[in-house]
């Protein structure tokens, strides 16, 4: 089994590497389609987090009361953009979303050891637990999509997106969650930082309003992430804030309490956790109004 999980898994990263990320994963109105108009063009950028966010309902909050406002949702998957993926576009704000993540490097190896057949059995018993009298593709390929999330690559059902998971569907994935093998170094040592405040330079060139927000996390993961990362996040994040004039919103911690996420990093795309886009939504407004 741990043979065919390699196997599967390599090529999970080979097809990744020259595959685009996908915008849409089938849910209708997710995304406003892409048009040409007059109005001033909002871009939500960032991970998979941001991802979750609802431009559609912005719009039709936005449309009562600033009209010649729009609101795209560019985000995909993956960490911190490159500036070329910036060249092409001039929005007139950029509301980017910007967390611990896109700053994590792997762990020294001494610090990286985990016990892999532990591992698996904790994923195995999220998952289903018959699931080990299925045959081994089977369960690779489910092991798979629980690792790395919804990929077109290993396509998975549309409610594992949507879908509000359990207590004890969350408490399982602590076990697996990357915030275990990675750590923020500092501003000085991060390699990501000189990539952010290069993404933030050609904007700001362009005359692109940046604004900076910091998804959501569950308070299992927050727990996970050493304070000394947090830390050097915070220490990195002002000094972003101070050196180019950019505000930041804060989210990290917001919905800690809220039973609104479909896994540990992720509000779930689901009428009952709209509160994520609608704080987005607030957000956009208030920087409308400056």
């Amino acid at each position: 089994m741990i043979i065919s999980f390699i196997f599967s898994f390599s090529l999970y990263f080979l097809f990744d590497t020259f595959s685009d990320p996908p915008h849409t994963i089938g849910i209708p109105e997710r995304f406003p389609i892409i048009t040409e108009h007059n109005s001033n063009v909002i871009i939500l950028e960032g991970t998979s987090q941001t991802y979750q966010v609802n431009a559609t309902r912005i719009n039709d909050e936005l449309k009562s009361i600033h009209s010649d406002y729009y609101v795209y949702n560019f985000a995909g998957y993956g960490y911190l953009l490159e500036t070329d993926d910036f060249e092409s576009i001039n929005p007139e704000i950029i509301l980017y979303g910007i967390s611990y993540r896109d700053f994590y490097i792997e762990k020294e190896n001494e610090d990286n050891v985990f016990d892999i057949n532990n591992l698996f059995t904790n994923i195995i018993l999220e998952i289903d637990d018959e699931l080990g009298n299925k045959n081994p593709k089977a369960l690779t390929l489910q092991t798979i999509r629980k690792l790395i999330g919804n990929k077109e690559v290993f396509p998975e059902p549309i409610d594992n997106i949507i879908n509000i998971a359990s207590d004890d569907v969350l408490r399982t994935q602590v076990y697996y969650s990357d915030a275990n093998i990675h750590k923020i170094p500092p501003y000085d040592e991060n390699p990501n930082v000189k990539k952010l405040e290069n993404i933030i330079k050609i904007n700001k060139d362009k005359g692109v309003k940046m604004i900076i927000f910091h998804p959501p996390f569950h308070k299992y993961y927050l727990d996970l992430i050493s304070n000394e990362s947090k830390e050097n996040f915070k220490i990195i994040m002002n000094k972003i804030s101070d050196k180019y004039d950019i505000r930041i919103y804060d989210l990290h911690e917001k919905y800690v309490d809220l039973n609104i996420w479909s896994d540990l990093v992720h509000v779930a795309y689901n009428p009952d956790s709209m509160i994520f886009t609608d704080d987005i939504s607030k957000i956009i407004l208030e920087e409308i109004k400056e």
